[in-house]
């Protein structure tokens, strides 16, 4: 944004109307006189090209977007950049008078100076630096909401090929789900389908559990997995090896189970070696 002057060529008897500095005009230069808009030096939301046109029979400048006036005008180069109609309402109209004393074409807002014709409006500036406009902002955003405590949950796939290259296969997993704030954890097989484990927010692992496993099958590096399976049953956590964040909907053996087990595991085998015995 700059401010535009009128200024007086005593060699052509003519008011002109740029930014600084003076023209030259074969050897006579301009002499600056007042203020009479800002507008842009550049093209800028739906600004257009202001020209200074040369009419040689009636020796004087013209500032106006093209097409020339008449046949006399000459299209000289940009001057400024200014709106064709009034996108703002700190906009003013620019019009061009004629001035019937000195013959000649001013460009200005406001009423007529002496010996002015008001004409026709020519384009929309702004009076004053400060009066550029600056669009409303939008209401302040939002804090996003808590989406709640992280949590782990394995999902099962159908599958008819193997995850080989497990650290890549987890890596790009976890690029996709990125988005969502989620991280692919673990990757293992299931008597044919693969199991991956992801963690991350409730709310997020939620939305993922609705149908958000869509465009992430379609990634190529995703290619093991072929649909999700409803009502996945996931593998013990200690399957995956070591201690792990409980799982939704995972089975789990505890300690007292295991000895049981075990306990009934050698009952039974002394059982059959003792009968074994007998028989020899």
């Amino acid at each position: 944004m700059q401010p535009v002057y009128a200024w007086w060529d005593n060699a052509n008897k003519q008011h002109t109307f740029h930014f600084p500095p003076a023209w030259d005009h074969g050897g006579t230069v301009e002499t600056q006189g007042g203020f009479v808009f800002s507008t842009y030096s550049g093209p800028h939301n739906g600004t257009e090209p202001v020209y200074d046109w040369w009419d040689d029979g009636n020796k004087q400048h013209s500032f106006h977007f093209e097409p020339a006036w008449d046949d006399a005008e000459v299209k000289g180069d940009i001057r400024f950049y200014a709106f064709r109609d009034q996108a703002n309402p700190n906009l003013e109209p620019v019009y061009d008078y004629w001035d019937k004393v000195n013959n000649q074409h001013t460009f200005h807002t406001g009423d007529p100076w002496h010996n002015e014709e008001k004409k026709a409006i020519q384009f929309y500036a702004y009076k004053t630096d400060g009066d550029a406009w600056v669009p409303p902002t939008d209401a302040p955003t939002p804090a996003p909401t808590d989406a709640g405590e992280p949590i782990t949950k394995a999902f099962g796939f159908t599958s008819s090929l193997a995850v080989y290259d497990k650290e890549a296969f987890l890596e790009r997993c976890t690029e996709l789900l990125a988005a969502h704030d989620i991280q692919c954890t673990a990757v293992r097989e299931n008597q044919g389908d693969i199991e991956v484990i992801v963690e991350g927010p409730e709310a997020r692992i939620n939305e993922l559990d609705d149908d958000g496993w869509a465009d992430i099958l379609k990634d190529p590096d995703m290619g093991a997995l072929e649909s999700v399976i409803e009502d996945y049953e996931p593998l013990p956590a200690q399957d995956a090896g070591g201690e792990a964040a409980p799982q939704i909907g995972a089975k789990t053996v505890n300690d007292t189970d295991a000895n049981a087990a075990c306990k009934a595991s050698v009952v039974c085998a002394a059982g059959v070696v003792g009968v074994f015995g007998m028989l020899a």
